[in-house]
């Protein structure tokens, strides 16, 4: 926060943090349930969206990386949305946040890191249980809340057939 800021008080605080844990539940919700439009809305235009540390977790896990020549870290809405869903074909999920770490940095700003884990099931049935960290950031504008800034940091997982 600036010098000449005013530290939000206890009750702002209180209700950022309660507006963007609704905002995340319903987030998760709309990934699992491939609405994509509505999940584009959840980013501002310019978002960044960070997945580098996932070849690491496979490996950890003994499963091989996705092969290909593919950016893992998104930037833009747009390639957000299209990167997601086109990974997420033939794919059944599902995504539960719990405990949250939260600052908010302004009255129209915050940072938060989220403790999840995801199910993942792809064709076939094979898929893997994951556990790690969201950090995001957030902006607040016209009242509602979007993500800016998200990386994925998976602590490990857990895969099965």
């Amino acid at each position: 926060m600036k010098a000449d800021q005013v530290a939000p008080s206890t009750l702002e605080q209180m209700v950022a943090s309660y507006e963007i844990a609704q905002f995340k539940a319903r987030y998760w919700r709309i990934m699992d349930t491939r609405d994509w439009d509505a999940y584009g809305q959840c980013f501002m235009p310019d978002a960044v969206f960070d997945v580098s540390g996932e070849p690491a977790a496979f490996a950890a896990a003994g499963k091989p990386a996705p092969e290909g020549d593919f950016n893992l870290v998104w930037k833009g809405r747009d390639e957000i949305v299209k990167t997601v869903a086109q990974a997420y074909i033939g794919v059944d999920s599902c995504h539960q946040g719990h405990v949250h770490e939260f600052e908010l940095t302004s009255p129209t700003t915050a940072r938060v890191i989220w403790h999840f884990e995801d199910i993942l099931v792809h064709a076939g049935r094979q898929g893997y249980r994951g556990y790690g960290y969201y950090h995001d950031t957030y902006v607040k504008v016209d009242g509602r809340w979007f993500i800016e800034t998200t990386k994925l940091v998976r602590l490990f997982i857990l895969p099965f057939t």
